[in-house]
């Protein structure tokens, strides 16, 4: 073999290349801001848009976050959402222990004052 003793200096392979799918980013909407006073739930004053009622004592706004899309590749579909909600700027004292901000993986936006 090789070119020093008259043979050919190549081989052929046949190989297969897989390409895997990669992870789509999920979209969605969110509400504009949402203004509740402290004493929303005692005293009946919740926003309309986004619809708001009160579950003993703790504000919940349906379809906050909205036209959820996991994704648009194929195993996006099967794929669920998880919000993750951070306070920023010292809010932390407008909320009651354990009432903190959160959003289910429908949209739906709870907290208690």
């Amino acid at each position: 073999g090789g070119w020093a003793f008259g043979g050919v200096n190549a081989t052929s392979h046949a190989f297969s290349i897989s390409v895997n799918p990669i992870n789509s980013k999920p979209t969605f909407l969110i509400a504009p801001t949402v203004t509740v006073s402290e004493n929303a739930c005692d005293e009946g004053r919740l926003p309309l848009l986004p619809p708001a009622a009160c579950v003993a004592a703790e504000v919940v706004i349906t379809n906050f976050a909205s036209d959820l899309n996991p994704g648009d590749g194929e195993t996006e579909a099967e794929q669920g959402l998880t919000f993750s909600v951070r306070q920023v700027g010292g809010t932390e004292a407008l909320f009651t222990p354990g009432g903190e901000p959160r959003i289910d993986g429908n949209g739906t936006l709870f907290f208690s004052l």
